[in-house]
């Protein structure tokens, strides 16, 4: 397939470069990058390699390849970070959902003090507890107090 002379098909003679596109078509820059990481002699220095270090020159092989299907995997759009933490209290029904409790249970444990900044938001808006108070309390049930 290859021209004659053209024995390795990552090394493009000056001249040939019309046909490279062509044989490879999409892979060229990918094969391009693989020429560009390996010195020129990578051949001859694979062949010059004693037979007993070519285990640890394909382990280095797949660490290589390892790290370059890991980078394929990643998104491509970088992932923002976490907003931070959000200061707003809680609401009966919010506390509920993030402990898996009843809301009948948070106001339960609202009525019975554990939460000494909590408050209500006139008769409609319902319970605002203080997330530093939550996390108060979850710290004291932690200790067994």
């Amino acid at each position: 397939m290859l021209p004659t002379g053209v024995a390795d098909p990552c090394v493009v003679p000056h001249g040939y470069e019309h046909f490279w596109e062509s044989a490879w078509g999409r892979h060229s820059s990918a094969l391009r990058l693989c020429v560009s990481l390996l010195p020129e002699n990578w051949p001859q220095r694979i062949e010059q390699t004693p037979r007993a270090d070519l285990p640890d020159v394909l382990g280095q092989l797949e660490r290589a390849k390892a790290i370059v299907w890991t980078r394929l995997y990643q998104p491509s759009i970088p992932v923002a970070p976490a907003a931070p933490p959000t200061q707003e209290p809680y609401t009966a029904e919010g506390l509920a959902k993030y402990m898996s409790l009843p809301k009948a249970t948070v106001y339960k444990l609202y009525r019975s003090g554990v939460w000494p900044n909590a408050y209500k938001m006139g008769k409609t808006k319902g319970l605002r507890i203080p997330r530093a108070d939550v996390l108060a309390w979850q710290a004291k049930c932690a200790r067994g107090s």
